[in-house]
């Protein structure tokens, strides 16, 4: 089962978009980050992908609230979600992905308190990513002399909340 199966499986049951190539046009880095991390420690495959496939998710939805934001048209050679299918449905398939990345966590096969502590890990990610969000609607790059430290602080939290979370998701794993 491969982390696009899984991803696939687990909004196909509530959505008519879930073969757009929007979704499937992107290198998945997160999944293979994960996968190669997950195998060094001997994680079982199925609770990689299950990590995996919820970072996935929570990625895409940041696209698709980015794009909608930022009022993109286009993301690597597609049409936007918000362009193809209007605002409002684009808003909510972005949120329906939230949901989709933890309703992964509680079918997950790991124990109750490693639900819990992914859980609370996606929860981080995503208010980070928020913040991040946030920071780069208030970002000025006419201030010279704070530029790079306002870009780093908004990217990390953007960006690498989401890079950082099957790291630590896998984590959990461990202790």
């Amino acid at each position: 089962l491969s982390i696009r199966r899984q991803r696939q499986m687990c909004i196909r049951d509530r959505a008519d978009f879930s073969d757009d190539p929007y979704f499937w046009s992107g290198q998945n880095i997160r999944g293979k980050i994960c996968l190669d991390l997950g195998a060094a420690y001997e994680i079982p495959e199925d609770t990689l992908l299950d990590i995996a496939a919820s970072t996935q998710l929570l990625h895409d939805a940041s696209l698709i609230h980015d794009d909608l934001i930022d009022e993109d048209t286009k993301r690597r050679g597609c049409a936007t979600i918000w362009k193809k299918y209007g605002k409002a449905k684009a808003l909510l398939i972005g949120d329906l992905l939230i949901s989709k990345a933890y309703e992964i966590v509680t079918d997950s096969k790991v124990s109750d308190a490693t639900k819990v502590l992914w859980t609370s890990e996606i929860s981080a990610a995503v208010s980070s990513a928020v913040s991040g969000a946030m920071a780069e609607l208030e970002f000025d790059a006419h201030n010279k002399r704070l530029i790079l430290e306002n870009y780093y602080r908004m990217a990390s939290r953007k960006t690498g909340a989401l890079f950082a979370l099957p790291a630590r998701c896998i984590a959990c794993l461990l202790y």
